[in-house]
């Protein structure tokens, strides 16, 4: 990463939570539809998903295997995920990670989010919640 100029970032952390230092990151890792945080993991602990060897090898190559000055922002809408995402904010405290819970759009009025009720994505961890009606003909 020799001649990148490094991206200065102030951590708000979450909401109505306590605000931290800023934090030097040089790379940035945006994950717009975070689900339940496993982009996180491979990007922190790739050594633990050995069968994820072609998102971690895409993150190897993009933002070096020294992942220490890598900031992680995700974003999920789905509320059910957040306790969860919060948890792994937790566990990688010494990271710099930073999830908001909260839809990104271009424009500013509110969206309505669907839930695909099938057990097929329940068992997914809810792949299926989206801003577009699911129906079965739909696929």
């Amino acid at each position: 990463a020799a001649g990148r100029e490094p991206l200065d970032v102030a951590f708000d952390g979450p909401p109505g939570g306590p605000k931290s230092a800023a934090t030097t990151c040089t790379r940035v890792f945006l994950d717009v539809g975070a689900n339940i945080g496993v982009n996180m993991r491979f990007l922190y602990e790739a050594e633990k998903y050995p069968l994820a060897r072609v998102m971690v090898s895409i993150m190897d190559k993009v933002l070096g295997k020294d992942r220490r000055d890598v900031c992680y922002y995700g974003f999920e809408a789905n509320t059910a995920h957040y306790k969860r995402l919060e948890r792994l904010i937790e566990h990688f405290n010494t990271k710099h990670a930073q999830i908001w819970n909260q839809p990104v759009a271009v424009h500013d009025h509110n969206v309505t989010f669907y839930h695909a009720n099938t057990s097929e994505d329940y068992a997914n961890e809810e792949w299926g919640f989206s801003a577009t009606s699911y129906t079965k003909n739909s696929r």
